[in-house]
């Protein structure tokens, strides 16, 4: 991470990752997603500062994540978001930068809450048969024949307001692992408000001032859709030109700069 992003986090307030309470992880929750161009990021920043405090891991303002996504070798769990089916799941392996690794299984209601299940593990030995009777609490066990179909890696900056009523995270250098294929999504802030009751949220509020509007962006379905040329990405088409013009848009400024 760029050493003026990290001097620029020393300016917020932190909260040590060891201090947080269990319920500010927010595992029932209510997700707001964004797609934003990365050349907006210190400006969000300078924003953000009076008003959320930044999470602090090993003494660093941000942490690299790897996730691996799973799923059936028809992609149903893929194609259940696609056609936009209410009540989804998601299953994956998030592995921090200290080596701590969880299985979670992330499930969207029909009412638009996320429910987030998760249980450490030992990735080095790890078998997600073992794992059956954790995932049957959320998953139809009738179809269980699932296997590790994508790499995501990327670094994540949270914040929570001073209230702790709201998460805010923001991801940047974003690369996919799709068998042999490398795939970078240079250019590329995601940011998303977690939480209960968002309706004051400073940092939505100050999105719709920037005329950035919600997005239903699942990194694992935008890589599918991108890498995987069996499925379907017809319902995705909106989100993959709305990506696609941010990194043309970048691509065109650093020519110009």
């Amino acid at each position: 991470m760029d050493s003026l992003l990290v001097d620029k986090l020393k300016r917020f307030s932190s909260i040590d990752f060891m201090d947080m309470k269990l319920e500010t992880l927010f595992t029932n929750r209510r997700d707001i997603k964004y797609i934003i161009s990365i050349d907006r990021l210190d400006a969000i920043l300078e924003k953000l500062v009076d008003h959320y405090d930044v999470l602090v891991r090993a003494e660093k303002g941000y942490t690299q994540y790897h996730t691996g996504y799973f799923d059936t070798d028809q992609f149903s769990l893929y194609q259940d978001h696609h056609r936009g089916k209410g009540n989804r799941s998601k299953i994956r392996v998030r592995t921090y930068e200290d080596g701590a690794s969880y299985l979670e299984v992330k499930q969207k209601s029909n009412t638009g809450l996320t429910l987030k299940r998760r249980v450490q593990i030992d990735r080095k030995g790890f078998q997600l048969s073992d794992y059956s009777s954790f995932i049957e609490v959320s998953m139809d066990p009738s179809d269980m024949c699932y296997s590790e179909k994508l790499e995501v890696t990327y670094q994540r900056i949270t914040f929570f307001s001073k209230q702790k009523t709201e998460k805010i995270t923001l991801d940047l250098g974003l690369t996919y692992t799709f068998g042999n294929v490398l795939f970078p999504m240079n250019g590329l802030l995601l940011g998303e408000s977690k939480g209960v009751g968002q309706a004051d949220s400073f940092f939505n509020n100050y999105m719709r001032t920037l005329r950035i509007h919600p997005s239903s962006f699942s990194k694992y379905c935008f890589g599918v859709a991108n890498l995987e040329a069996s499925v379907k990405s017809n319902n995705f088409k909106p989100l993959l030109r709305q990506v696609k013009k941010i990194k043309y848009s970048n691509a065109i400024s650093s020519i110009l700069s």
